[in-house]
C-alpha cells in the first residue's frame, strides 16, 4: 500500500509517496516508541535493476569493500551479495542505482551495523539518500560532508559521536536529516 504525503520544503509543498510501514514508522518516531526491536534487517533488501552483470568501477567496489568492512559487514543480519564481485553492486542488500547504474541509495535499516562510516563513502558523488536507521553507527558523520547531492541523512537509534558537519547547511537537496538519539554534541 502506498500512502501520498505532503510535506512542507522551501517555499512549497511536495508530494512524497510512502509505503505504509514507513508511515508506521513516523508515527511511532513522533509518539516517542522505540521500535528497533525485532525487525532484524527488514528493510535491507535487494532491488530489481537494469544493471544486472554491469560492470563494476574497482574504485566504487573499493568505497563499498571499506563501507563493508568499516561497519562489520559480516555480522549484518542480511548482506546479500555484497562483496560478491561477479554481481553489479546495484544487485547488492541495500542500494539502489540510478539507470546509469551509479549508486543513489543506501537502505540498512536495522541491520547490525556496528562501527565507523570511513571516509571513502565520500566518493559515492552519486548518493541521494543514507538511511541507516536502528544500528550501531558511531563514527563517520563527518565523511558525509562531500557529498553534496544528499536529500536524505537517516542516522536516527544510532550511537554517533560529534557534532554535525555545518557543510550540511549548504547542501541544497537536503530536506531529511534524521539524527535522534545519538550522542550529538
Amino acid at each position: 500500500m502506498i500512502t501520498t504525503l505532503l510535506y512542507k520544503s522551501g517555499v512549497g509543498y511536495k508530494r512524497m509517496k510512502l509505503k505504509l510501514i514507513w508511515l508506521i514508522l513516523i508515527i511511532s518516531l513522533c509518539s516517542g516508541e522505540y521500535i528497533c526491536y525485532n525487525n532484524q534487517g527488514t528493510y535491507a533488501y535487494v532491488t530489481e535493476t537494469n544493471c544486472t552483470g554491469a560492470q563494476n568501477s574497482q574504485d566504487i567496489y573499493d568505497v563499498l569493500q571499506d563501507f563493508y568492512k568499516g561497519l562489520n559487514g559480516a555480522n549484518w543480519y542480511i548482506n546479500t551479495n555484497w562483496l560478491d564481485g561477479t554481481m553489479s553492486y546495484c544487485e547488492w542488500a541495500g542500494l539502489e542505482c540510478n539507470l546509469q547504474c551509479n549508486i543513489t541509495s543506501i537502505e540498512l535499516v536495522n541491520n547490525n551495523l556496528t562501527g565507523v562510516i570511513t571516509d571513502k563513502i565520500s566518493k559515492l558523488e552519486t548518493l541521494i539518500n543514507i538511511n541507516l536507521f536502528c544500528n550501531y553507527v558511531e563514527y563517520g558523520l563527518s565523511s558525509l560532508k562531500f557529498l553534496t547531492l544528499l536529500e536524505e541523512i537517516t542516522l536516527t537509534y544510532n550511537n554517533v559521536h560529534g557534532t554535525i558537519p555545518v557543510e550540511f547547511g549548504q547542501f541544497h537537496n537536503l530536506e531529511i536529516l534524521n539524527m535522534q538519539q545519538n550522542k550529538i554534541e
